[in-house]
């Protein structure tokens, strides 16, 4: 046997004695490549709050004009709407010598619309010679101001000369009244049917305010809640009441004069809360009244306020009633003075309804006459005549 053979047959010898045999395992697999390094966070940078309302504007200054007799819901639109666009906004107010509402009380109204911000200026102008306003009235008027950049308005082509006279760009707003189709001319026309379409803070002093007055137990608080319900309102309680109540039947002078002029902080309040006409369980010239009768006196300086305080319709319940309360409360004798009394302090009134008869009967003639007076076209020049003192909405 050769060398050959022998290395064959010792092979085969090694295998068959170790009685089995692995085939040699694949080599193992490359590790894998290590993960590239991460990258330093970002230092965190506070960067100010960036105010695209400021970028979004047209220019530095604007205007607006108009009369604003009164201020309604699309003034404040087209107001609002100048405001946001411009850095500086001037609004001029034109008026009439014989215009209602004064001119200080409209710039008052349009500094308290919401959202004008601190960059608008209300000026007033000279009074206008009476006639339609015209595109050299406008120009006059805007020269005495800054030089302006835009003039913002709802009015088509006098609105438009008198833009170009003064160097601004015109920007109309709504002219077709799309957005609010609100109408100084209709308010005017018709504030009652228009109330709606007023500003909100501009309704309380072109609500109608009732009196309801009268001896006690002459049904008033009971007749003012079931009107404010009628009529979807709110009415003033009788703040003399409510204090003797508070303070155990218990009265002076000093509490009279607190509920004087409760009653009065509690009609300005609820007129912004009254829709179209508020109802004033009594008022402060039979406040004045009861005073007297228990104490001799009245608070000094009760009657001009009493003179301060007209009322567009009082309604006046006459003690031909039978008394309701408490038999020690029933005094007929000092009930018939005061409402003696009563009846002669409210005789210069120019729009006073007696109620007299049966609860129902009252009630009947109370709504005739509030629905009258509703319904009276003519409101401007009443309110013109009954508060023609007041200087801001109470």
């Amino acid at each position: 046997m050769d060398r050959d053979d022998e290395r064959i047959r010792e092979r085969v010898t090694s295998w068959a004695s170790a009685g089995s045999w692995d085939p040699p395992s694949p080599p193992d697999d490359p590790p894998p490549p290590p993960p590239p390094p991460k990258k330093p966070p970002k230092k965190k940078v506070d960067r100010p709050f960036r105010d695209v309302t400021k970028e979004l504007t047209l220019g530095r200054r604007g205007v607006v004009c108009g009369r604003f007799h009164p201020l309604h819901r699309g003034h404040e639109h087209l107001l609002q709407y100048a405001a946001s666009a411009v850095e500086h906004l001037d609004v001029f107010v034109f008026h009439y010598e014989d215009d209602l509402v004064p001119a200080p009380l409209r710039a008052a109204w349009l500094r308290a619309i919401p959202g004008l911000g601190a960059e608008v200026a209300v000026r007033e102008t000279p009074a206008l010679p009476k006639g339609p306003l015209t595109s050299d009235m406008l120009t006059v008027a805007l020269r005495q101001g800054r030089k302006y950049d835009f003039f913002f308005t709802s009015e088509g082509d006098i609105a438009r000369y008198a833009a170009k006279a003064i160097g601004a760009t015109y920007v109309p707003v709504d002219p077709p009244r799309e957005v609010l189709h609100a109408s100084g001319t209709a308010i005017r026309a018709d504030v009652m049917k228009s109330f709606d379409d007023l500003s909100e803070h501009v309704r309380p002093w072109f609500v109608r305010r009732v009196a309801v007055v009268g001896a006690e137990s002459t049904g008033k608080s009971e007749l003012c809640k079931r009107l404010a319900e009628i009529y979807g309102t709110v009415f003033v309680p009788e703040r003399f009441r409510a204090l003797a109540e508070a303070r155990g039947g218990t009265l002076d002078v000093e509490a009279i004069e607190l509920a004087a002029v409760g009653q009065m902080a509690d009609e300005r309040a609820l007129a912004f809360r009254a829709r179209r006409v508020l109802f004033c369980d009594t008022d402060l010239a039979t406040v004045g009244l009861w005073s007297e009768r228990i104490f001799g006196a009245k608070p000094p300086g009760l009657d001009a306020l009493v003179d301060q305080r007209p009322y567009d319709l009082t309604l006046y319940c006459a003690a031909d009633v039978p008394f309701v309360g408490p038999a020690a409360n029933d005094q007929p004798t000092a009930r018939a003075d005061l409402d003696k009394a009563i009846g002669a302090r409210i005789a210069n009134r120019k729009n006073v309804v007696s109620l007299r008869g049966t609860w129902e009967k009252r009630m009947l003639d109370a709504r005739k006459a509030i629905d009258h007076l509703l319904a009276r076209k003519d409101f401007f020049s009443a309110r013109g005549e009954t508060l023609a003192t007041v200087t801001r909405g109470g």
